[in-house]
């Protein structure tokens, strides 16, 4: 109970709300996949009195999800294996010798909301794969290197680069400073060479918010198409739905460019978001 007061339902962290608010999220939008983060618009339903609008919008959300799952995992087997690495530079936090005081390190994501985002879309998360990470633990949900060394062998490896560092208005020449490769190495890196370096901050609002952290959850199915998209370059060409565009993903190299979601583009506040999802037939109907 809250005592009366209003009540926060969506898909958010209770940090967010204002401390007079009492909030109702998901929490499986840590650990878990992308439907089961969709699925909790069950749970937010009632508090509307839509429970029957919401069964007929997740219905759809998952027979969309898994039409493109099963796609993906056709058109996988005809090429080689794409690992994936998740990683960030955390410039670190210095306060003086606060609690929350840390040091700058490489990092290399572990989160199993990321490791399913890739399986799934039909690659392969480079923690699971590469000889690099044996012998050592990852710190919460993520492998941190005090060594760039270290950072570039695992780089080395990835075809392709999710990046999530905090840069004010990143881009390919920041991140790659950011890491720390000096321009006349980076011959070495795959990930370089084929332009697949990639951030998931496509969508931001005028001071910096990040759709990223809101708005993929309700939509897992335009979220495994954005994966895909990014992970498999050939895709599109041969089998995705030609009307799906990029969301929440944007390619550092060739479609750097951000959608900022300013206040003028709600023209009602009362009115639920619109679904963006676009429709998906197999292959064998394509």
């Amino acid at each position: 109970p809250n005592n009366g007061g209003p009540t926060l339902v969506g898909y958010t962290s209770a940090s967010t709300a204002p401390g007079t608010i009492q909030a109702a999220v998901s929490a499986e939008q840590i650990d878990g996949s992308m439907l089961a983060t969709s699925e909790w618009i069950k749970f937010f339903a009632p508090f509307f009195g839509q429970e029957c609008l919401a069964n007929e919008i997740f219905d759809g959300i998952k027979e969309r999800y898994d039409c493109h799952a099963a796609k993906v995992a056709q058109f996988a087997q005809d090429f080689d294996p794409v690992k994936v690495a998740v990683v960030q530079k955390n410039f670190g936090y210095d306060c003086g010798g606060c609690e929350w005081e840390t040091s700058p390190y490489f990092g290399v994501s572990d989160a199993g909301y990321w490791k399913d985002y890739i399986r799934t879309a039909g690659a392969i998360p480079i923690v699971e794969t590469s000889p690099l990470f044996d012998g050592i633990e990852p710190t919460g949900t993520s492998y941190q290197f005090t060594n760039a060394t270290a950072f570039h062998e695992i780089l080395k490896e990835a075809d392709v680069v999710i990046d999530g560092t905090y840069l004010q208005n990143a881009t390919a020449e920041s991140i790659l400073e950011a890491y720390e490769i000096a321009e006349a190495d980076q011959s070495q890196y795959k990930f370089i060479q084929n332009k697949t370096l990639w951030r998931h901050d496509r969508r931001v609002s005028p001071t910096g918010g990040d759709d990223w952290f809101e708005g993929r959850y309700p939509e897992a199915d335009v979220l495994l198409e954005d994966v895909i998209f990014a992970l498999h370059p050939q895709y599109s060409g041969l089998i995705l739905n030609p009307k799906h565009q990029l969301t929440w993903m944007r390619n550092m190299y060739s479609a750097p460019q951000q959608d900022i979601l300013s206040a003028d583009k709600c023209t009602d506040v009362n009115a639920p978001a619109q679904i963006i999802a676009d429709s998906c037939k197999s292959i064998e109907l394509n």
